[in-house]
């Protein structure tokens, strides 16, 4: 070791890893004695960190090594990045953490130790090392048990500011740098979310006024349109000990309640059918699972359709409700309150409801139709030749709009680019203004750069893209190809307005069999009324690549696709039109944001030629995101009848009544309008009006 001066004496020397150079010292210990030998370590120039070292001890017939390894410490320099924390809105009685994070930019370990926090503030109170040159993060969170508002201090006891020596103390973290945070948290009354109208399962809760508390998540019953009325209500019960699963005939008394029981051994309707024979008003089923999956409770083909409601709560809320039961009484409301758009055939009809804020905080809520019942008819589709007694959708090809210059040679291949719409669209009931355009063919309204290429054969997957519109997926080449984009001579403030995406001139993959000359030259079009078609103006004849092209849509969330591949009449060999017409339409937006007491219309446009029902979930939750309702609201179309048929004249009520002569006679008009009756399909005719004529 190098000294780090050259005065010696006989018990002291200095070491400093510095080179292989070594120094001695020669000591002298008297007989039957002992002598210390004290090593001064480090120096002002010497680098922070371990080190080590070794002492050779020798004598007259032996020898001994003794490492030496020791820490060099230098000096904490702490910086807290944020001087202030804030909570706009934490519910009551929930907890929401923050973070704040210390740099140490010094070359010495730094120690961070947090102060005990005022209500209702806490924190992590344990001491934090952070070493040179890093950072750590203390964790604070306000968990209030009240509404109100709350100011406090965030204070950290370090010893950051203190020199080498000092910092590495006992009592280190009490004598440097105090730093402070200024603390805020909020509190306010929970959102309130209430819809105009309401489907669902919840309790009744009288202190102090009377509310609902929807059960989330709750399953409804694939029935519940076919149900008379709009609610019930009555004390929640139980039946007997031997018949939990509610499958057998009751034995006890049950009627005007609402049964509580557990999911298995039998068909939901089977469950229905027991409570609804011992005069029950509804069943309230828990799952049997730890999560439940189902999206609907389902009934069999062939059985009858029972005329109470039954809804599906969690194996966590049945439970609940279960230990409740013994010792307190619980009161139910069950409600299947559907807005209902009654429809003539080729029109649409607007249909809405009213989502109020009935809360202090802001409310953010989105909507978003269910497909649990059915997302294959959730568009109507129409082919060439087909038969649904329309007219069948006629070709037509845009002239070439703006091409996307994003899509040269190089891009072409395999590349996805985010354009805006020039209107809202509404897909699959949900309102989007862009539109991811990828080279492969399609269109996805939840997409991402780089995530083009579809597998083929095509399946649908939660993987991105997703919500895909295809007019012939596949891994094509652009040798020759132009993609543009347009809008319809009209305009995109006319009605009928649509969005064009052309695909011209798109090579097939060489490694087909069809070889690398073939081409195809389609259009997508998307219209502000939520249709959707497809034009087809070039394309080989059909052989084993169109087994594996997407031609179609995929749901938003990736839980299912429609591929029109089998439909579509390539073998015509003649350009051909193909249109997709959703049920429902949103014609407002779907998602916002609502301030205390605030209330905005949710708007829908229902058109088909079929009936249809269908469940739209209304999400919300707070600014900070802890706290989250979610209620469903039933749209049901009722394909509307309307006609028009006059009497015969009656008998003349003069005694001159000739062919030409005066007289008076009477006759009537009705006018007759009708629905077809869900429980049976057959129509139910009903007089609107009858007018007399004279």
């Amino acid at each position: 070791m190098n000294l780090i001066r050259m005065a010696e004496s006989a018990y002291n020397f200095w070491f400093v890893a510095d080179g292989d150079r070594t120094a001695t010292l020669r000591v002298t210990v008297p007989a039957k004695n002992s002598t210390s030998v004290r090593l001064q370590l480090g120096s002002v120039g010497l680098s922070a960190g371990i080190h080590q070292a070794q002492v050779n001890v020798s004598w007259l017939g032996g020898e001994t090594r003794i490492p030496v390894t020791y820490t060099v410490q230098g000096q904490p320099r702490l910086q807290l990045l944020q001087s202030s924390v804030d909570w706009p809105q934490v519910p009551v009685n929930a907890s929401s953490d923050r973070l704040l994070t210390f740099a140490n930019i010094g070359n010495g370990s730094a120690r961070v130790r947090l102060q005990r926090l005022p209500y209702p503030f806490a924190g992590e109170e344990r001491e934090v090392v952070i070493p040179a040159a890093g950072s750590a993060s203390v964790q604070i969170h306000c968990a209030p048990k009240t509404t109100g508002e709350w100011f406090g201090h965030g204070l950290f006891n370090t010893n950051s500011g203190l020199d080498a020596w000092a910092s590495t103390q006992l009592q280190a973290a009490d004598l440097g740098t105090v730093f402070n945070a200024t603390l805020t948290c909020v509190s306010k009354k929970d959102p309130y979310l209430e819809l105009e109208r309401i489907s669902g399962a919840a309790e009744v809760l009288r202190h102090p006024k009377v509310e609902l508390r929807f059960f989330e998540h709750a399953v409804h019953a694939e029935w519940e349109p076919f149900l008379k009325g709009e609610e019930v209500e009555g004390d929640l019960v139980l039946p007997a000990a031997d018949n939990s699963l509610g499958c057998s005939p009751y034995n006890t008394p049950v009627a005007s309640s609402l049964v509580l029981v557990a999911r298995g051994e039998c068909f939901f309707s089977e469950k229905a059918r027991m409570a609804q024979e011992a005069n029950a008003s509804g069943v309230l089923l828990y799952d049997n699972q730890a999560e439940t999956t189902l999206p609907i409770v389902a009934m069999p083909r062939d059985g009858s359709i029972p005329h109470i409601p039954m809804f599906m709560v969690t194996k966590v809320q049945g439970e609940a409700l279960l230990q409740r039961l013994e010792r307190e009484s619980i009161r139910i409301k069950m409600q299947w309150q559907a807005v209902r758009a009654y429809t003539l055939p080729g029109r649409s009809t607007r249909v809405g409801l009213n989502v109020l804020n009935h809360g202090d905080a802001n409310l953010h809520w989105t909507a978003r139709p269910s497909l649990s019942f059915g997302s294959h008819s959730f568009y109507e589709s129409y082919f060439p030749e087909s038969d649904n007694g329309l007219s069948e959708p006629q070709f037509s090809w845009t002239s070439p709009g703006k091409e996307l210059s994003f899509f040269s040679s190089h891009h072409a291949s395999d590349e996805s680019l985010l354009q805006p719409l020039p209107f809202n669209f509404s897909f699959f009931g949900q309102m989007f203004d862009e539109v991811w355009i990828s080279s492969k063919g399609f269109l996805a309204f939840d997409g991402e750069v780089n995530a083009s290429r579809i597998a083929l054969p095509f399946r649908a997957e939660t993987a991105k893209p997703n919500g895909i519109v295809a007019g012939f997926g596949w891994n094509f080449l652009c040798r020759t190809c132009k993609i543009s984009s347009s809008v319809t001579a009209d305009g995109a403030d006319r009605g009928d307005a649509c969005f064009v995406v052309q695909y011209a001139n798109l090579s097939f993959d060489s490694t087909a069999q069809n070889g690398a000359g073939d081409q195809i030259s389609f259009e997508i079009r998307l219209c502000k009324d939520g249709q959707i078609s497809f034009m087809y103006a070039q394309f080989p004849e059909p052989h084993t690549l169109y087994m594996d092209a997407f031609i179609g849509l995929e749901t938003i969330d990736g839980a299912a696709s429609v591929n029109l591949r089998s439909q579509s009449p390539f073998s015509v060999q003649r350009p051909f039109a193909v249109t997709l017409e959703p049920w429902l339409r949103a014609a407002s937006a779907t998602q916002g944001v609502l301030q205390k007491n605030e209330t905005v219309k949710l708007v829908y446009d229902v058109r088909s030629n079929i009936g249809h029902s269908g469940l739209v979930h209304v999400k919300a939750q707070d600014d900070s995101g802890l706290w989250r309702s979610q209620q469903d609201v039933r749209i049901v179309q009722d394909r509307f009848h309307f006609t028009v048929a006059g009497g015969d004249w009656g008998v003349c009520l003069v005694e001159d009544c000739g062919n030409l002569g005066a007289g008076v006679r009477k006759d009537h008009c009705d006018a007759l309008g009708w629905m077809d009756d869900p429980t049976t399909g057959t129509p139910s005719a009903e007089t609107l009006w009858r007018h007399a004529l004279i």
